[in-house]
């Protein structure tokens, strides 16, 4: 019985918190109201080699043996349960991803109100809305950093939750996601380091919950962890492609990430690249992680702020190739920030100002309306093939379906584009 106290204190039950909950369903409609128009946008290169994996999955073919990619295969198990269930088209993806970021700004709203409160919560979960779906960043497509965010944050909020009734499957649960994440991705690693170096803390200033002590905590959280990881390599053994899949999502991508330039490079590199929609929310998030040290009641939350958004910072740098795309790992972090800077703001006026109170909320306000003002075309005007257009140019993805659709009327059944003789020769150079 006890992840039901869990889930009661997740989702409260207090009257005073209905209108914390009327903005976030006003802010999951307009996410909906602006995906669902756009769900016919063909599909980008990543979303394709998602997707073509994803089916291959959904014809009983193990990953590493007809496609071969640098990533790891969670995303492609992703992919094939979403076109299992909205089928295996563009608009079925999309839809699918749709509630994806529907559950990442739950998530977020939670845990937002777990640190900070119910302004914390509504401006967290705008704020990352916002930027997740913001052309700035390419939004409309379902990048494998959105699958990383999802799990991770669902691991993350059960780590923060745990230690409050000393529920030991919570532990499990929370390595079991962290774990997940890295699957989605290789950036999750470091969301899982942070898990790892949170318990240690937890474990360290006696905080586990009642009863629990790290030698019970951490082992169920080390086995939630090694599932996945244990699962996958069973597959792939007796799928006869694990020395494959090794090649390419190891062994290569150690090689596919650039060389240090330096940290000063990096950092200017970091800060160019970002996304025009996160800017202000950079220094805003930063702002919120320093006056989130000024009270000492709220310490603990200021401390799992910190490492969340340093370790959130940190997967970004993997690789030193900072795609827009890839910064979808620093939104929730940021928006997290903001809204926790907007929170103690209001709190300290409410307390000096009354009258003042309001300014924190209504400037936020103003950037989310300037915001979406910037980006209307995109949220409200283009068709989706405009919207790709606007988004990768002149970039052949429209055309792929089109191509795609020749090939399959022109082609018998069964047909192969690449002969099973060549596929078979490429593995090999593989191995």
């Amino acid at each position: 019985m006890a992840p039901l106290p869990t889930l009661k204190r997740l989702l409260g039950s207090q009257k005073t918190r209905v209108w914390s909950w009327v903005i976030l369903c006003g802010i999951l409609m307009f996410v909906a109201a602006v995906r669902f128009r756009l769900r016919d946008m063909p599909l980008e290169r990543d979303e394709g080699e998602y997707a073509y994996a994803g089916q291959l999955f959904l014809q009983g073919i193990p990953p590493g043996k007809l496609a071969y990619t640098i990533k790891l295969p969670g995303t492609h198990a992703a992919y094939a349960i979403l076109m299992l269930l909205f089928g295996k088209s563009c608009s079925g993806i999309h839809l699918g991803f749709l509630l994806v970021n529907w559950a990442t700004i739950a998530l977020l709203f939670l845990l937002g109100r777990t640190l900070g409160g119910e302004i914390a919560a509504c401006i967290a979960a705008a704020a990352y809305a916002l930027m997740s779906l913001s052309g700035d960043a390419l939004g409309t497509a379902a990048h494998a950093t959105h699958f990383v965010m999802l799990t991770a944050l669902a691991g993350i909020l059960l780590l923060f939750q745990a230690p409050k009734n000393g529920n030991l499957p919570l532990y499990f649960a929370s390595g079991f996601l962290l774990s997940a994440s890295v699957l989605m991705k290789h950036n999750g690693l470091i969301f899982l380091a942070f898990g790892c170096f949170w318990l240690l803390w937890l474990g360290y200033s006696k905080t586990l919950g009642p009863s629990v002590t790290f030698l019970k905590a951490g082992p169920a959280f080390l086995l939630g962890a090694l599932a996945p990881f244990v699962f996958l390599l069973l597959l792939l053994g007796l799928a006869g492609t694990l020395k494959t899949c090794w090649f390419w999502s190891v062994t290569y991508a150690r090689a596919y990430a650039k060389p240090d330039p330096g940290m000063m490079i990096v950092q200017r590199m970091l800060m160019q690249r970002m996304p025009e929609i996160m800017t202000i929310p950079f220094y805003a998030g930063f702002l919120g992680l320093v006056t989130s040290w000024l009270r000492r009641s709220s310490w603990p939350a200021a401390l799992f702020a910190t490492g969340f958004y340093l370790s959130s910072l940190l997967a970004v740098v993997p690789g030193l190739h900072f795609r827009p795309h890839y910064f979808v790992v620093l939104m929730p972090a940021l928006a997290l920030l903001t809204g926790m800077l907007v929170q103690q703001t209001t709190d300290f006026l409410r307390r000096r100002v009354k009258l003042l109170a309001p300014i924190p909320v209504l400037a936020f306000a103003l950037f989310f309306a300037k915001g979406v003002v910037r980006e209307q075309k995109l949220f409200f005007q283009l068709t989706p093939i405009d919207a790709c257009r606007s988004l990768y140019g002149f970039q052949p993805f429209p055309e792929a379906i089109v191509l795609g659709d020749y090939i399959r009327s022109h082609s018998p059944p069964g047909a192969s584009v690449v002969s099973h003789k060549r596929l078979e020769l490429f593995s090999g150079l593989a191995r």
